[in-house]
């Protein structure tokens, strides 16, 4: 079975993507591909997150149409993918490499702006076998404009698709790095641009510098050596997988998590960052029992509704 089989795959035809997409109407059709090619920018608001990143609030129809394309790409998911299908997630990234006691973490730099309209188009007509219509239609659906540039599009970011187009425009990237790593008995994984190869044996430079040559061929740069981001190693103090310390005892809460959660409470913000305050102890609890011990610091402080508590 060919691994990039999907609904759109060798797709030719606008008219056949049209069908597809649920447009009814050619002229609508028609002039949704204008506008998506020349006024990208009126179907998103865009506003920057705590870490100054620039999102997109998608309009409903582009919504809309962002998760017909998930279903219409419906391509193998491999047991590598941690992010952007059900199930997974930042925590399942990290269990999967619980009982490994060597890590190669490597962080991608600039990932999405780095998932240009060019890369996507090509991807779409030379590894999905579309023609250049659709290509270019599909290619515009999910692009917009990036800072400081005035022709270079890229991947939106906050979209329902962002992730997992981020995966289907790199699969051939992804299973390469998955079948290297297989030859060597690592284990990998991916969570958006977060990449985790694990062992019971230490992971040689040799190892790495076949990564880091295949990320090259696809045009994709790494953090420095020496970064935060990247490590190679024994488990320990930097062995930090997706927002996950990995020790010899099991998964432990990273400090600035548990700093912020000491804050808030030692800050009087429990009415109004209740929400944010749940969200970090519930997260506390999946990454390990012990932190149930929040529950009974919260009940204590009287800082939050019991109701609140039961749900964690």
């Amino acid at each position: 079975m060919n691994p990039y089989s999907c609904t759109l795959y060798n797709c030719k035809s606008l008219r056949k993507l049209q069908g597809h997409l649920g447009l009814q109407k050619k002229s609508k059709f028609q002039s949704l591909s204008i506008k998506l090619k020349d006024e990208p920018l009126n179907f998103y608001k865009s506003f920057k997150d705590k870490k100054g990143r620039k999102l997109f609030i998608c309009s409903r129809k582009i919504t809309i149409l962002h998760k017909q394309l998930i279903k219409l790409f419906n391509v193998e998911k491999p047991q590598y993918l941690k992010s952007g299908v059900k199930k997974e997630s930042h925590i399942t990234n990290a269990k999967y490499h619980s009982a490994s006691n060597f890590f190669l973490l490597i962080d991608i730099k600039s990932f999405y702006p780095s998932i240009t309209k060019g890369k996507i188009k090509k991807q779409l007509t030379s590894t999905y076998s579309q023609s250049n219509q659709v290509a270019e239609f599909i290619s515009n659906l999910v692009t917009v404009p990036q800072e400081n540039t005035v022709n270079k599009r890229a991947l939106v970011t906050g979209s329902p698709l962002s992730q997992y187009f981020a995966y289907l425009i790199n699969k051939k990237m992804l299973d390469e790095l998955n079948n290297v790593s297989k030859e060597e008995n690592i284990k990998f994984t991916v969570y958006v641009d977060d990449m985790t190869f694990s062992s019971k044996q230490i992971i040689s430079y040799k190892f790495h510098t076949k990564i880091y040559n295949i990320l090259t061929k696809y045009g994709y740069a790494t953090h420095l050596k020496g970064e935060k981001k990247n490590f190679r190693g024994k488990v320990g103090n930097k062995s930090k997988i997706t927002g996950i310390q990995i020790t010899k005892y099991g998964f432990r809460l990273l400090k600035k998590h548990k700093d912020k959660i000491k804050q808030i409470i030692e800050n009087n913000e429990h009415i109004s960052r209740q929400k944010t305050l749940l969200g970090l102890v519930n997260f506390a609890i999946q990454v390990n029992p012990k932190y149930k011990k929040y529950k009974s610091l919260l009940k204590k402080y009287g800082k939050i509704q019991q109701n609140g508590v039961k749900n964690l």
